[in-house]
């Protein structure tokens, strides 16, 4: 149904840490889209330089730590990887610098309640659990079974050392000791 390459990707994306990137990513979307946070050009410009920074470090720290030959290879071995190298630093400054900026929209970190009855954060809530619960639903019902299909076929076909003992002949050679 799914091709090897394909469901590889797909397991490792909704695996429990790269879940919770997501729903942290997608929790910056949704409160940098409901509180006008590209309004601010300056700071997204300031964001970017400091994503840029930390992006090339850890990039370097990556490849310093990989098996890579030359710098080619180590992205065209872990694109996602680079790229997560340099979004993740850019999320959090800008969602700091949007915290700063308009204080008056958040306590602390967190986005302060709408006029609805129903708050933005409560909606985003409901919306990153959907998700989740949605992937894991796809992990399980689509990739995973296919893995204990492959599992029980290749059991099936590897030769036991025990494959000519029955049982009744394990229980007489542990009597007879």
């Amino acid at each position: 149904m799914v091709s090897d390459a394909a469901r590889t990707i797909l397991l490792r994306q909704t695996s429990g840490a790269f879940l919770a990137l997501w729903s942290l990513f997608l929790w910056w979307l949704f409160v940098m889209l409901t509180h006008s946070a590209w309004s601010c050009g300056d700071c997204v410009a300031k964001s970017l330089g400091v994503s840029a920074i930390v992006g090339l470090g850890l990039n370097a720290n990556g490849y310093a730590a990989s098996n890579a030959n030359s710098v080619a290879e180590y992205v065209k071995n872990g694109p996602f990887s680079v790229a997560r190298f340099f979004l993740i630093p850019f999320c959090v400054a800008s969602y700091s610098a949007i915290a700063n900026v308009k204080k008056d929209m958040f306590t602390y970190l967190f986005p302060k309640d709408g006029p609805e009855p129903m708050t933005y954060s409560g909606i985003g809530v409901i919306c990153l659990a959907s998700l989740v619960g949605c992937a894991l639903l796809f992990r399980h019902v689509v990739l995973l079974p296919e893995d204990v299909n492959d599992a029980k076929a290749s059991s099936s076909s590897n030769t036991s050392l025990d494959e000519g003992i029955k049982p009744a002949d394990h229980h007489y050679v542990s009597m007879a000791k």
